[in-house]
């Protein structure tokens, strides 16, 4: 049986509401996968919260040692749902955080993750801005690739 068009507005609500849930923990466990890897610590701080994520987490251990993990394996987030009016926040808590996304205020020995010389030895690919790439790859990519991923497992 059809619904009243007076409840339209509570499918599309619902709709965007777990569409969003969904994709959080694909949007995760994609800038697991793309991101820099040196310990394993930045990739497992990705959090998905009702509030802004701060990066306080310290990471102390050495990570150029040859002793060092050589893989990684991530298990994606349970998904959050948060209401239509409230937003999701996704971020990494790791105090290192601003710097392994190039952001240009944040800087170690004075210069920003894409101007480290020599390059950095990390499992992203070299040369390449991966947070960049990622959040402003373009339709069909990245962010917008894990969006439609989270949307396409839920219908109106």
């Amino acid at each position: 049986m059809a619904k009243p068009i007076t409840e339209l507005t509570k499918d599309i609500q619902k709709f965007i509401e777990d569409g969003r849930a969904a994709a959080g923990p694909e949007i995760v466990f994609s800038l697991q996968k793309a991101g820099p890897w040196w310990t394993g610590n930045f990739g497992r701080l990705w959090v998905l919260k009702k509030s802004p994520i701060k990066p306080v987490v310290s990471n102390d251990r050495d990570w150029q040692s040859p002793n060092m993990p050589t893989s990684r394996n991530y298990s994606k987030k349970p998904a959050l749902r948060v209401p239509i009016d409230s937003p999701l926040y996704i971020g990494n808590s790791a105090d290192y955080a601003g710097y392994a996304v190039n952001n240009p205020q944040a800087k170690k020995d004075g210069k920003t993750y894409g101007e480290a010389r020599p390059p950095l030895q990390t499992t992203a690919k070299a040369g390449v801005d991966w947070y960049e790439v990622y959040t402003k790859g373009g339709e069909g990519s990245g962010l917008f690739r894990d969006l439609d991923k989270g949307f396409a497992s839920v219908r109106i």
